[in-house]
């Protein structure tokens, strides 16, 4: 009786140590599985920040286009490859006077929806950046016909000189814009900049336009 007695005694307590321990397993599991899923939410968050750190450092913030720096490694890297391509460099004419007479928060409007126009205008594979201030410069990884480019620049100052609306107003800017080969017109990438921006300013010059601001 007291063997019987001992025995289920041993049995109930191997019984409470075996539960004890799988409570112990199951706590250690849970705690592990909390770090793991605490882990993939800080990397996570890590990728989301970097992403967000590499798109801020490739984009200009008001316009949200391909900034300068961008630009110009994309340019560099067709260069590097002999890629024939065709480089625009445009200017906002009347954008100083939109600033002076309506204030920045105008300006800033008029670039965030021209900018909008062009990016949407553009081809998949072709780039936009705002190249600074009210300059912009546009890439095109191909040689582009007489006529191609004739057409493609009239697209442009159609799409540049189109009235901002603008509270009451209607703000209306023009553009010059100027155009350069690779290899034609350069074979580097300073080159080719200088010369889109030295036609840029002769048809600025030539044209001496000065387009309304408002209406």
């Amino acid at each position: 009786m007291l063997e019987t007695r001992w025995q289920l005694g041993w049995q109930d307590g191997n019984r409470a140590v075996i539960v004890a321990l799988i409570l112990i397993h199951l706590l250690l599991l849970a705690a592990l599985l909390a770090l793991v899923q605490r882990h993939q939410i800080r990397l996570r968050a890590r990728h989301k920040e970097t992403r967000r750190l590499n798109h801020l450092a490739r984009h200009d913030p008001l316009t949200r286009l391909l900034n300068r720096h961008a630009f110009d490694l994309h340019l560099h890297a067709l260069i590097e490859t002999q890629q024939p391509c065709t480089l625009l460099f445009f200017d906002l004419n009347g954008f100083k006077a939109v600033n002076d007479r309506f204030g920045h928060d105008a300006g800033d409007h008029v670039l965030r929806t021209l900018a909008y126009r062009l990016q949407t205008h553009i081809r998949s594979d072709d780039l936009i950046a705002r190249w600074g201030g009210d300059e912009f410069a546009q890439l095109i990884a191909e040689p582009l016909s007489a006529s191609r480019e004739a057409e493609l620049i009239a697209t442009l100052r159609t799409l540049l000189s189109r009235p901002v609306p603008w509270h009451e107003q209607k703000l209306t800017i023009g553009a010059s814009i100027g155009v350069a080969r690779f290899p034609h017109d350069g074979d580097t990438a300073e080159a080719l900049l200088k010369a889109a921006d030295r036609r840029m300013y002769k048809n600025k010059q030539a044209r001496n336009l000065p387009a309304p601001v408002a209406s």
